[in-house]
């Protein structure tokens, strides 16, 4: 993802500097359009692993992961239509998205949410919390 960011940049920055000197052509705002977009997805990518695994929120992560093949979605024809390499090195990134988003929605199915958004993770993680909280309160160590 960042190698076909970097080469649509690269081209950006390039485009830009003419249509500056030529005061013809738009299409270096464009494809800062398609910068920020990439950067709003990156921003969701960074964002999924604290909520899942660090919050325990698993529908929430469910939604980042469906908000992360929307941009992808979008991202990967305008990186192809900048630069065919850049678009094309997207496709592998889409199938593992698609591969992740398919085993988020397991754990979903498999650990429901009640209507005050617990769910089994959280349940798992402060029982184990309360665990190691007696095993050191009774000094025993070792179990956990």
């Amino acid at each position: 993802m960042g190698v076909a960011a970097a080469r649509v940049y690269q081209r950006t920055t390039t485009t830009a500097a003419a249509a500056a000197a030529s005061s013809t052509s738009l299409s270096g705002i464009t494809n800062s359009g398609v910068m920020v977009l990439w950067a709003i997805h990156y921003l969701l990518n960074l964002t999924w692993a604290p909520v899942f695994f660090g919050l325990k929120r698993l529908r929430l992560g469910s939604v980042i992961n469906y908000l992360m093949l929307a941009t992808l979605s979008v991202l990967i024809p305008l990186f192809y239509r900048n630069n065919a390499i850049s678009g094309l090195l997207l496709l592998p990134y889409l199938a593992w998205l698609l591969v992740a988003t398919a085993l988020n929605n397991a754990v979903c199915r498999r650990n429901p949410t009640d209507k005050n958004g617990y769910n089994e993770a959280m349940f798992q993680s402060e029982l184990l919390g309360l665990q190691k909280k007696a095993a050191d309160y009774a000094g025993v160590t070792w179990l956990l």
